[in-house]
């Protein structure tokens, strides 16, 4: 899987995980909504002082945003 998927994808787990909105996610970060969004889907290639941010505000590691998970089921 590309990257920036998988750092797109950890960083929607870990917002919904938040229970934050892409919205709030984006105010937090001075982004646009459709910023994160193209983030999420891996569209937009991050820069490690943006995923440093993101990190920070999501209260993980970037290890966290950069590990790619094991598939299950639901998906």
């Amino acid at each position: 899987m590309d990257i920036y998927k998988i750092i797109g994808s950890n960083i929607r787990d870990k917002r919904k995980s938040k229970m934050m909105t892409q919205s709030q996610l984006a105010l937090s970060l001075n982004l646009s909504r459709s910023s994160v969004s193209n983030i999420e889907k891996g569209i937009h290639h991050v820069q490690i002082h943006l995923l440093y941010s993101i990190a920070i505000v999501l209260e993980t590691s970037i290890q966290n945003l950069l590990i790619e998970k094991e598939f299950s089921d639901e998906y």
